[in-house]
């Protein structure tokens, strides 16, 4: 099972958001080193945490740390206007890998992994074990299961590949049904690096305009991704025959039998 994926504001946007919080800091910057002509404004530990860096210490800047810009000394302005100001000349100068990177990971936040057949599997297993008499029934049903399951699937998919062609579903280990990207499992960022035929060096040579047209086309997957996933979660559930029930009951009768629930 892949972890968890949750969203994050990166450090650009957590600037534009907290801007005005950062003017005491640039207080404390401006008052300990008078003499500077720019601040280099980098990240520092703390989550909201901006460091004003003087242009003369720049070297010591960990390569940890990320350099969101250069803003000159604001001697005759005051520091808060002088942030406003900062603030909006970024919010169009975001890199474009951030852009993007930031719309690939909410795509990653959908379950695009879906155990749509683990109680059917576990059932074999648990036939195997207690009532090797049903293992063919139950194996025959697993399949008459996924076929059905493709079946109901398949107006929801081709629906999506109307637009996105590339995008597919395919199983994992019996149980799984995961959601694909080319060919490969949607489940990590590098998958849709390489469909968008870009890197994260390459997406900053795009143009602003083809950047944004980027983040659109990566918007719009994310929405197929969404539809999608909630198409194999709910609207492709199978109804099982009487005889697949009939084994199931089988097989916890033996389980409970083997427990001494009968004693």
């Amino acid at each position: 099972m892949r972890p968890v994926i949750t969203l994050s504001l990166n450090p650009y946007d957590r600037f534009l958001l907290s801007h005005r919080e950062q003017e005491p800091v640039l207080k404390q910057a401006m008052v300990q080193y008078p003499n500077a002509r720019t601040f280099t404004v980098v990240t520092a530990n703390a989550k909201d945490v901006f460091s004003f860096i003087p242009n003369h210490l720049t070297r010591f800047i960990p390569e940890s740390a990320i350099q969101l810009f250069t803003m000159d000394y604001p001697r005759e302005t005051d520091p808060l206007i002088a942030l406003e100001r900062e603030a909006e000349k970024l919010r169009n100068n975001i890199p474009n890998h951030i852009v993007l990177s930031d719309a690939i990971t909410y795509i990653l936040c959908h379950q695009t992994r879906i155990s749509q057949f683990h109680d059917v599997t576990t059932a074999i297993e648990l036939a195997k074990e207690y009532t090797p008499e049903f293992v063919t029934l139950m194996t025959y049903h697993y399949g008459a299961i996924t076929k059905q399951f493709r079946a109901r699937l398949a107006p929801y998919l081709n629906r999506e590949r109307k637009q996105f062609k590339s995008l597919g579903v395919t199983m994992d280990n019996d149980t799984d049904v995961v959601i694909t990207l080319s060919g490969k499992p949607l489940e990590s960022e590098n998958v849709i690096w390489e469909w968008l035929r870009l890197t994260p060096e390459s997406a900053d040579d795009l143009s602003r305009e083809k950047c944004q047209e980027k983040r659109k086309i990566l918007c719009e997957l994310s929405n197929a991704v969404a539809r999608l996933s909630r198409d194999i979660t709910y609207r492709t559930k199978c109804v099982h025959p009487a005889s697949y029930v009939y084994c199931c009951q089988q097989i916890e009768k033996e389980i409970h039998y083997e427990a001494g629930d009968h004693l």
